[in-house]
């Protein structure tokens, strides 16, 4: 078995096993659990919502410039993209030239955006909440392209279904809720992520 380590997408010490289609701990040899994928998912896309937004803050006070804000911005969310499609397939070395096509093609959508939004920031236009639900959302479309992949390569494996479980405490929305108590229904009938913020997990069957 060839071991790659899995560092670069945040997971030293860790290789990625194709017969068990998971994520090992190299010394001890032992299944990561879905959890401690997910919560590093999560992680990556929080912690670039919140780069996001205070490069939308700072270009919305003065502090950067419209030139500053969108080179900024789109390397977060470029990097994020890419991170969390690593993450999915297993590592970058497991990327295909599909996948990365894909990465592409929705970084040109977001960076269309992008643009529209530095022009809304510098006329003005976005409230302080819409400036922060805008910004956070490139980084939720990035975290969608991790589940996006999952969905894909799940097919290959011969799933078919799919159910969406939710964090089940008090920060859960009713529209999450909802699609939880759905249950089993075929793979893609749900999107994560469900809003802005969402921490729901998909499961496969």
């Amino acid at each position: 078995m060839t071991i790659q380590s899995g560092s670069p997408v945040g997971l030293p010490g860790y290789y990625w096993d194709k017969r068990l289609h998971n994520y090992v701990e190299q010394r001890t040899r032992r299944m990561v659990k879905r959890e401690t994928v997910n919560g590093l998912l999560r992680q990556v896309a929080d912690g670039s919502a919140g780069r996001l937004e205070g490069l939308a803050q700072a270009f919305a006070e003065g502090k950067l410039t419209g030139a500053q804000f969108y080179k900024a911005a789109q390397l977060e969310i470029k990097h994020a993209t890419n991170a969390c499609a690593a993450l999915a397939k297993g590592g970058w070395d497991r990327m295909t030239l599909s996948d990365w096509g894909m990465n592409g093609a929705q970084l040109r959508q977001a960076y269309v955006h992008l643009r529209q939004f530095a022009r809304d920031i510098a006329a003005k236009l976005p409230s302080p909440a819409q400036l922060i639900a805008r910004a956070r959302s490139y980084a939720d479309a990035a975290f969608g392209r991790f589940w996006h992949i999952r969905q894909t390569v799940e097919r290959l494996r011969g799933r078919r279904t799919m159910r969406i479980r939710t964090r089940g405490d008090d920060r859960v929305c009713s529209e999450c809720r909802e699609d939880e108590r759905q249950g089993w229904q075929p793979i893609g009938t749900f999107h994560v992520p469900v809003h802005i913020g969402c921490r729901c997990d998909e499961e496969y069957g």
